[in-house]
């Protein structure tokens, strides 16, 4: 039986793009997926977020070695950034710039939360420099934070 809000010449538009399309799977809707299946997601909405931010861009020397994400970690390897940057920000308060580095960043964490339907999750933040580390679980919610 036909559709009533449909005209036969658009049931049979649709009937032939079905017939030529190939059968492909519906990938799982997010919400099914376990985090160590999205990292490249979240990787790629970082490297985009500092390619957006002019001052870290022209800072950075390679986007794709100062980020790495793994079902372990978010790591930032510091080294990454111009010595001219390190000597001004870094270096002087490290762990203080690693704080406020994650502040800054929080708002593309709570994206990339609503974008895989999770309602919150606790990151766990590795920042690198020669000769020291800093290490932070941060749990961000959508709506809210609790650190």
């Amino acid at each position: 039986m036909a559709r009533p809000d449909r005209r036969p010449s658009e049931m049979m538009l649709n009937y032939q793009y079905a017939k030529n399309s190939p059968v492909r799977e519906v990938d799982k809707p997010y919400f099914q997926y376990q985090y160590s299946e999205v990292t490249e997601l979240l990787k790629q909405k970082i490297m985009n977020f500092i390619m957006l931010n002019s001052k870290l861009r022209e800072n950075i020397s390679s986007r794709h070695r100062f980020i790495e994400v793994t079902p372990q970690a978010v790591i930032f390897n510091l080294i990454e950034f111009s010595t001219v940057y390190r000597k001004r920000f870094i270096d002087d308060d490290f762990e203080n710039y690693c704080e406020m580095f994650i502040e800054l960043i929080k708002p593309v964490m709570i994206s990339f939360l609503k974008e895989v339907q999770f309602y919150g999750f606790g990151f766990h933040y590795h920042f690198r420099l020669p000769g020291k580390s800093f290490d932070k679980i941060k749990t961000e919610m959508i709506g809210h934070t609790e650190g």
